[in-house]
C-alpha cells in the first residue's frame, strides 16, 4: 500500500513530509479528508510519511495528493503529450501558453481539472484517478466540440518526477475526446510525393473523419 508522502500545509500548498517538522506539529492536513496529520520523518528504518492523527481511517489521501500534484506539474510544465491516431498521426507533444486549474467553463457549467491555452485555442485535461470522465460530462465535451485529453494516473508514484514522465512520455496513459487539433501526419512511413491518388484519398478520408467526428481518439 502506497504511503502518503505529500500533504497540504497551512497555506494550502502540497509539501513533502521531509520539508516539515516531525510529529503532530507539522501543521499539515490530508488532501482528501482535510483532517490533521502527523509527520513521521524522524526515523531511518521506515519510509517517511504522513499519518492521520488518532489513527483516522482515510483511503483517499494518496489519490487526492497525486491528483493535485498532476495539476500542479502540468500547470508548471505547460506541455502535454497528445494521443496517437492509428495510421494517421503519431503521438506528439503540445506546448501551451497558459494553464488554468479548475476554472469553470460557463458554456458547459463544467469545471475541468485543467484548461490549456495555445494561441486562440484551448484544450481540456482531465486526470483519471478511480473514475473516468462519465458519459454525461463526455457528452457535453463532445457537443461543444472541446478538445479534451484524459490522463490515467493509475500506477503512477507520488513524486513530481514520475508525474512529469507520465505527462510527457507515457502514450499508453492517454485517451482523447474530440480532436480538432491540426497534427503532423504519419502516412505509414511513406513520403508524400510517392503516394498514389488512391492512397492520398484513403488517408485524406481518415484525416477528415478524425477531425470532424466528435468521439474518442
Amino acid at each position: 500500500m502506497a504511503l502518503l508522502t505529500y500533504a497540504l500545509n497551512k497555506e494550502g500548498c502540497l509539501v513533502h513530509v521531509d520539508s516539515v517538522p516531525n510529529g503532530n506539529e507539522c501543521g499539515c492536513i490530508c488532501p482528501h479528508c482535510e483532517r490533521s496529520l502527523c509527520a513521521k520523518n524522524g526515523g531511518h528504518e521506515r519510509e517517511h510519511h504522513f499519518a492521520h492523527l488518532g489513527g483516522a481511517d482515510c483511503v483517499g489521501g494518496v489519490e487526492s495528493a497525486l491528483h493535485r500534484m498532476a495539476k500542479e506539474v502540468f500547470q508548471r510544465k505547460k506541455c502535454v503529450r497528445l494521443p496517437a491516431i492509428k495510421e494517421v498521426c503519431n503521438s506528439e507533444l503540445l506546448h501551451l501558453d497558459e494553464v488554468n486549474v479548475e476554472l469553470r467553463d460557463d458554456s458547459t457549467s463544467l469545471r475541468p481539472d485543467c484548461i490549456g491555452r495555445y494561441g486562440d485555442k484551448i484544450i481540456w485535461i482531465e486526470f483519471k484517478r478511480t473514475h473516468a470522465v462519465d458519459k454525461k460530462k463526455k457528452g457535453k465535451i463532445i457537443s461543444k466540440r472541446i478538445d479534451c485529453i484524459e490522463i490515467d494516473l493509475k500506477g503512477c508514484d507520488l513524486t513530481p518526477e514520475k508525474v512529469k514522465d507520465l505527462l510527457l512520455n507515457q502514450k499508453e496513459k492517454l485517451k482523447g475526446f474530440y480532436n480538432s487539433i491540426k497534427r503532423s501526419l504519419n502516412f505509414a512511413g511513406k513520403n508524400l510525393p510517392f503516394f498514389t491518388n488512391t492512397e492520398l484519398t484513403k488517408y485524406a478520408n481518415k484525416l477528415y473523419n478524425v477531425s470532424m467526428k466528435w468521439e474518442v481518439w
